[in-house]
């Protein structure tokens, strides 16, 4: 029997192209754990970070979305997508007030080109 990977919630808060490269964010609840992710490419990463590639993961727990949900006063998963995408004009915000409320989930990052 296959598994279902199908994400409850899920809506891109970026997809941009221009000369310096793409940016791609989005942010989902999968298995009950919030994740954000992001893949940037493109000279404009090169600048920055020495190479052309660079994609990261940030991962909450269930524990830690339930707590995230709490804070934010929403149940459903598309709510909290939604609240999230409405109330956070940037990811360093989003960062910032996960950081203020003690919830670190796990984080991956991998360079690549």
């Amino acid at each position: 029997m296959s598994e279902d990977l199908t994400p409850e919630a899920y809506l891109v808060l970026a997809d941009h192209t221009d000369e310096d490269g793409s940016l791609w964010r989005a942010i989902s609840v999968e298995d009950g754990g919030f994740v954000l992710s992001g893949h940037d490419t493109g000279p404009g990463v090169e600048r920055v970070l020495g190479c052309r590639e660079y994609e990261f993961e940030r991962r909450l727990s269930a524990e830690e979305t339930t707590k995230l949900r709490a804070l934010l006063l929403v149940e459903s998963a598309q709510e909290l997508v939604d609240a999230v995408a409405s109330r956070f004009d940037a990811i360093e915000e989003l960062e910032a007030y996960l950081e203020d409320h003690e919830i670190d989930g796990t984080f991956w990052s991998q360079l690549g080109e």
